[in-house]
């Protein structure tokens, strides 16, 4: 016992790490919206996502609006919108006002840490000090630089923290101070790495800072592997001047790189310059021409180089950039003297030597080493000399510069490193003092834990003490209820075996005499009963899929338990199953409370009157039934059914008998005899399953004094009526009973048919020809109607509204059947699916499609009176291939559904 407080000490010290795992390539919030909008000005200043893409994409285009916006936006009202507005207009406009930037700065800075805009915080801090600072004095730069970092890392924002890291470290890299630039780079990439949704801009600018950092090591291997990398990426997410950018870089490096590859570099710097003109970024396609002047030289193709690099002097005139202006003339200049042309190139180094407004030594250095080229090409030998004497003066001069800067660096490093020192000798004294304390103020607070779990455990042991004797009364008085009530009573629980408390009247109607607490609930119950195996298994599966779950999971699958039982050797006892669900707190499914009733006896008196009043129920039906039905169609009807039920006195094949009564089912339901297609419907069932009650033989006598009563009622309607029966003469007429059964069909499922349209191009017809074609047609329609639009309504497919057609025509000694819809169409994965389980090959002149015509296949989910059980098609194919024909299935040509057609001889007259 003692050593436990020290265990309940270190579980209560330890503390769980997790690591989160950035997604490899993140997508930045650019969806498809935001690409639809790429050539709108507007932008929606409420997504930090849309403002980025904005800036990364196509800056030119917003500029006039977002000046616009800063004068109409109210930063009191809309402080967000405002903010980001001067954020993106900082970042791709150059505002000539600088007072009116430095106040407009300053209150964006403000608000931006008001409304907790970390990002927007960091890049207008930054832009405001390269403001306040623009000279950009090494130590007081880097004083407030630091001061800024420091403060972003109080936000606890990774994409601001990343950003301002990145930007001290190009700045850094500037200043060549690459050693200290490299932490700073990591940091930034780490962050980027971890956040699992980085900012396109913190996260391009990390990208930057460490492909700098490359180049300056002359990693030139790694700095292209990354810019091919990114180039791709950016172009995948549509994020234009960003890969404008990249592949300007990758052109570069593949340059300046210690084994130029310029055939590379070619191809980037030429899609660099078309995409520059798609985006009218005229800065970056002055410098991709100017690249390009040296790489037309490599190859010899000077002119090439002298018009690009012109080209690159005029752009940036035009654009009033004076330093970019310098170089392109220098590099002119360069190009001008491969060619042997001096006296240009001297105008042009005395131009760029003009507009070199920030007085750069090595920049000096470069110009005089080309006059003394030109000089000595020119054959003025004193004038060479003397420009060769300023270059050698110019690079001593930068010698003794980098001593001292080295020198500088050198004493600035190691006094960053000895006030890094004592820094960490004090955080590690305060880290010592502060652990002291955590852990005696964790070693109270452990013991005030224990005394109140102490206190608590003992209390609530004395409460359970009280419950357990509460409840062992209530078991005790609920026992005796359930072993008065004259019903079998018990509950089911989550591992399916049946509950302590359970009614004494139970085991009597079971017929077990041992104790069944704890027994498996479907084989002790259902032991005695004449329960089918599958009812059993369906049991089983339900239990299993509600016990614990929700009460969604209850009301999907109740339905499907057993709602009677009938017990004894040949079944003369039939109980009433009643399931109650009992939830627990959770609002889950704890227990079922089952209740079994003995129905015998009420069950024998329903059947007796049942048999009884069965005629007088159905006589007026009957009768009316009777009287829609024309003679001729009603005594065909009669005559093939009684065929059909001929066939089973004799030796008979299923297939086809199961064929013939649903073609005969659905023959009756069109004619409205409604009482016949649903014995026909329970006959097919029976016979698919043998051990179903009624059996086929009994249904079998009931068809057959259905069909007497029915030709006794005939014979009295029609005894006065003339026989007008005739061969029919046109499909419409064959199928005018049809049309009426259909859509009352469809409007029951509320799917009205919109349009319905019979073609007939058959001028006269053969009394077997139009038997077959309404044959067709009744299991077509059927089949459109329930797979093309009833059964995907249900599964919550949206529909348009329903439109079938029927076309006959005669080509030659053939007749032609297309029978189409515009339903849900023919489903691939759902025809693999039952080639899968039915090992359907195509053969030859088949497709996956034909496994809808293999005997007992339906795409149904359930069997209904029309759909389900995988006949029609079948049927139908099998009449077709009768008359020495063809039929087949496919997709509608004019757009969504599918169509029938069936193809046969004419028969001959």
């Amino acid at each position: 016992m003692r050593i436990l407080p020290w265990v309940l000490y270190i579980i209560f010290c330890t503390q769980a790490r997790s690591e989160s795992k950035a997604p490899v390539w993140p997508t930045f919030g650019i969806d498809d919206s935001l690409r639809a909008t790429a050539q709108d000005p507007a932008i929606n200043l409420e997504s930090r996502a849309a403002v980025e893409f904005a800036i990364q994409d196509y800056p030119n285009l917003h500029v006039a609006w977002l000046r616009q916006k800063m004068q109409e936006l109210n930063p009191e009202a809309k402080p967000v919108a405002w903010v980001r507005a001067c954020w993106a207009l900082t970042n791709i406009d150059h505002v000539e006002d600088q007072p009116y930037m430095l106040e407009t700065l300053a209150h964006c800075v403000e608000k931006a840490e008001h409304n907790q805009l970390y990002l927007e915080w960091a890049d207008l801090a930054y832009n405001l000090l390269n403001f306040r600072l623009p000279d950009h004095d090494l130590q007081e730069y880097e004083k407030h630089l630091s001061a800024l970092v420091a403060k972003v890392r109080t936000f606890q924002d990774p994409n601001a923290l990343a950003f301002i890291l990145s930007m001290y470290a190009i700045d850094l890299m500037r200043f060549k101070i690459l050693d200290r630039s490299l932490p700073l780079i990591s940091e930034a990439s780490s962050l980027m790495e971890s956040t699992p949704s980085p900012s396109l801009i913190a996260y391009s600018l990390t990208k930057n800072a460490l492909g700098n950092s490359l180049r300056y090591r002359e990693l030139h291997d790694e700095a292209i592997a990354m810019d091919r990398i990114l180039a791709e990426r950016y172009a995948e997410l549509g994020i234009r001047m960003l890969t404008l950018r990249i592949r300007y870089s990758l052109g570069f490096s593949l340059l300046f790189q210690s084994e130029p590859n310029y055939a590379e570099a070619r191809t980037a710097m030429v899609a660099a310059s078309k995409m520059a003109d798609d985006i009218k970024y005229r800065s970056m396609r002055g410098s991709s021409s100017s690249l390009l002047s040296l790489i037309s030289s490599h190859y010899g193709e000077h002119d090439n180089a002298v018009r690009q690099s012109r080209e690159a002097v005029e752009i940036f005139i035009a654009e009033g950039e004076q330093l970019s202006q310098a170089y392109a003339e220098k590099r002119l200049a360069e190009v001008l003297i491969a060619q042997g042309e001096f006296q240009k190139a001297m105008m042009e180094l005395d131009n760029a030597q003009r507009n070199m407004i920030d007085q750069n030594q090595e920049f000096k250095k470069e110009l005089s080493w080309f006059r003394y080229k030109c000089w000595l090409g020119l054959h003025d030998k004193a004038r060479a000399l003397a420009a060769l004497e300023t270059y050698t003066l110019i690079a001593e001069d930068l010698a003794k510069q980098r001593e001292k800067n080295e020198y500088n660096r050198a004493a600035a490093s190691l006094g960053l490193q000895l006030a890094q020192e004592k820094t960490k000798t004090l955080e590690q004294e305060n880290r010592w003092q502060s652990a002291r304390l955590q852990e005696a103020e964790r070693f109270r607070l452990l013991v005030l834990i224990l005394a109140v779990l102490s206190i608590s455990t003992l209390s609530f042991l004395f409460v359970a003490l009280r419950q357990i004797k509460k409840v062992r009364l209530s078991r005790a008085e609920i026992q005796r209820i359930l072993d008065n009530i004259d019903e079998g009573l018990l509950t089911v629980d989550a591992k399916q075996t049946i509950g302590q408390d359970y009614s004494h009247h139970l085991s009597q109607m079971v017929g077990i005499n041992r104790q069944i607490a704890g027994q498996d609930f479907v084989n002790t119950v259902f032991s005695s009963a004449g329960v089918p195996s599958e009812t059993r298994a369906i049991t089983r599966e339900v239990l299993n899929a509600t016990l614990h779950e929700t009460r969604l999971a209850w009301d999907l699958n109740a339905d499907n338990l057993p709602k009677e039982i009938h017990m004894g050797p040949e079944g003369e006892s039939t109980f009433l199953l009643r399931w109650i669900p009992i939830w627990n707190r959770a609002d889950t499914l704890d227990r079922i409370l089952v209740s079994l009733t003995d129905i015998t006896q009420t069950r024998a008196l329903e059947k007796a009157l049942g048999a009884r009043d069965k005629k007088l129920r159905t006589l007026p039906e009957t009768l009316r039934e009777l009287l829609a039905v024309k003679p001729d169609h009603f005594e065909g009807v009669m005559h093939q059914t009684e065929t059909t039920l001929a066939r089973l006195d004799q030796v008979y094949d299923l297939p086809t008998v199961l064929r013939e009564l649903h073609t005969q089912k659905g023959l009756a339901r069109t004619l409205g005899l409604r009482e016949l297609s649903q014995d026909l419907h329970d006959m097919e069932s029976a016979l698919q399953n043998p051990q179903a009650h009624p059996s086929w033989q009994e249904l079998k006598v009931e068809v057959h004094e259905l069909i007497l009563e029915y030709r006794t009622f005939a014979n009295i309607l029609h005894q006065e009526r003339r026989s007008q029966t005739q061969e029919a003469s046109w499909l419409a007429t064959a199928l005018d009973a049809h049309l009426q059964t259909w859509r009352e069909h469809m409007n029951q499922a509320r799917l009205p048919i919109h349009e319905f349209q019979v073609m007939d191009g058959i001028l006269k017809w053969d009394a077997e020809d139009l038997m077959l074609c309404r044959d067709i047609c009744l299991h077509a329609i059927n089949n459109s109607l329930d797979h093309g639009f009833i059964f995907p309504q249900q599964k919550g497919e949206t529909l348009p509204p329903p439109i079938l057609s029927i076309r006959a025509q005669r080509q030659v000694d053939s007749i032609i059947l297309e029978i189409s819809d515009n339903g849900i169409g023919l489903q691939n994965s759902v025809l693999e699916n039952l080639a899968k389980e039915r090992k359907f090959m195509p053969g030859p002149g088949e497709t996956l499609v034909d496994v809808l015509f293999t005997e007992g296949v339906s795409s149904a989910d359930s069997v209904t009176i029309t759909s389900g059980r995988g006949i029609g098609l079948a049927a139908v194919k099998t009449r077709v291939l009768e008359h020495r024909g063809r039929v087949s299935l496919h997709h509608n040509p004019n757009g969504r559904g599918t169509v029938l057609r069936a193809e046969w001889p004419a028969a001959l007259r």
